[in-house]
């Protein structure tokens, strides 16, 4: 588990396990529109710019080099193979395991363990409420190989540009200062914000600078539970709690995927031979579990 994949295992999970189908539709439908690039030897994508008119095409090139990585796009190009004449991006949050500020375990930078899969999985429940606060619904997630892209499709969104981007960034993983004054506050952002407390509350444990404010986790706990604004405006612990946990908060998801317009991510159905797992559409996060759900068959 979690262990490089050889090159042999890669053709049999090519050759005798992997399926153009597992390709999600919203892929396979742009298909044309997106750049493709492989990576071969686990340095990094060194064929690029690769179009593809059908998914036969695509599927006749991977069966015949069974790559270390496979990316597609997430601009749609009119010249894809020139990333050329830009038409469109999805919104994309990236959020890898062995970046996450607080994890529950014991794993090393760079490392990943079901524990740790499992922390990220509860920040994708965040930006997906989020996204949902903010009345988008063509939302997609799909688990990366060690950790979670969640990939949103609405046509509006897919105009904006890196700015606008980046506010719906803030936003969505609550990455910013809130005044709790006696006027009005932005309840919506409060929510999100409100639920990455709870999450930091909960994790203190694993980060140093938090074991500080341990003896006044139950006290942190009524105020958040309270919704009393006045309490959060008057209690100088309760302000620095929350200064600490827009600055982790920054850390949790990749910005820099998030504001490029033509970043390549991997390709869903594909094998991240780095840990060993698929990357895959996850269509039920609830019950979604990678060490299971995301293991090729054909390494048993």
């Amino acid at each position: 588990m979690f262990k490089e994949v050889s090159l042999e295992d890669r053709k049999k999970f090519y050759k005798y396990e992997w399926n153009p189908k597992n390709i999600p539709k919203f892929i396979l439908d742009s298909l044309e529109y997106r750049e493709f690039a492989f990576d071969y030897t686990g340095e990094g994508p060194s064929d690029r710019y690769r179009k593809f008119t059908s998914v036969d095409e695509l599927e006749r090139w991977i069966r015949k080099r069974y790559p270390y990585a496979i990316y597609s796009s997430v601009a749609y190009y009119e010249i894809p193979e020139e990333m050329d004449r830009w038409i469109k991006s999805e919104l994309v949050f990236d959020l890898d395991v062995k970046d996450l500020p607080i994890r529950s375990c014991k794993c090393k930078k760079g490392e990943v363990c079901e524990i740790c899969l499992n922390d990220a999985k509860d920040y994708v429940f965040i930006v997906l409420d989020a996204l949902k606060e903010l009345g988008l619904k063509n939302i997609y997630v799909v688990f990366s190989g060690r950790g979670y892209h969640v990939r949103v499709l609405d046509e509006d969104i897919m105009k904006v540009g890196s700015y606008e981007r980046g506010e719906i960034l803030k936003f969505v993983i609550a990455s910013e200062s809130i005044t709790f004054s006696d006027d009005v506050i932005n309840f919506a952002y409060y929510k999100i914000l409100k639920r990455t407390i709870l999450e930091t509350i909960k994790r203190m444990d694993y980060l140093e600078e938090l074991k500080r404010y341990k003896r006044y986790k139950k006290y942190l706990l009524k105020i958040i539970s309270e919704d009393n604004v006045y309490k959060m405006k008057r209690s100088k612990i309760f302000q620095e709690f929350v200064k600490i946990v827009t600055k982790i908060n920054k850390e949790i998801l990749d910005s820099k995927v998030t504001l490029d317009l033509k970043r390549l991510i991997r390709l869903p159905s594909s094998l991240h031979s780095k840990v060993g797992l698929i990357c895959m559409l996850v269509k039920n996060l609830y019950k979604f579990n990678p060490i299971y759900d995301a293991r090729p068959k054909i390494f048993d």
